[in-house]
């Protein structure tokens, strides 16, 4: 009897033991998702009206453009044409009709917008 009351209280032990460890792990994916801004910033051409106005962001593939006839210094959310680019630095090249009318490095942070400005 002396011994089975001591297999009892280290079985006992045992499984509390188990447990604990057991519960430091779960069997559940944990994932974390973050939520709020954007880590984006705007790109926003402002000048003349060209025919075909394109911009290539860091020697990658061009593309087409809208431009912004007002004033720079407008807010983002009253512009029509504003495009999202990652944040950090990019060198930005803004060409029209096969001619570089902008070559310049620029800056970005997140929802900054960046204004380019050509003549």
């Amino acid at each position: 009897m002396r011994y089975t009351k001591k297999y009892v209280w280290i079985g006992t032990l045992l499984v509390m033991v188990l447990l604990l460890i057991g519960s430091c792990t779960s069997a559940f994916k944990q994932t974390t998702e973050s939520y709020g801004v954007e880590n984006t910033a705007y790109l926003e051409i402002v000048g003349q009206a060209y025919s075909s106005v394109q911009v290539a962001i860091d020697g990658g593939e061009r593309f087409t453009v809208d431009v912004n006839k007002n004033k720079k210094g407008t807010p983002v959310t009253s512009n029509k044409y504003t495009y999202k680019i990652p944040v950090g630095a990019h060198d930005i090249v803004v060409t029209a009709d096969e001619k570089t009318l902008v070559s310049r490095k620029i800056y970005t942070s997140v929802g900054e917008v960046n204004i380019v400005e050509i003549p």
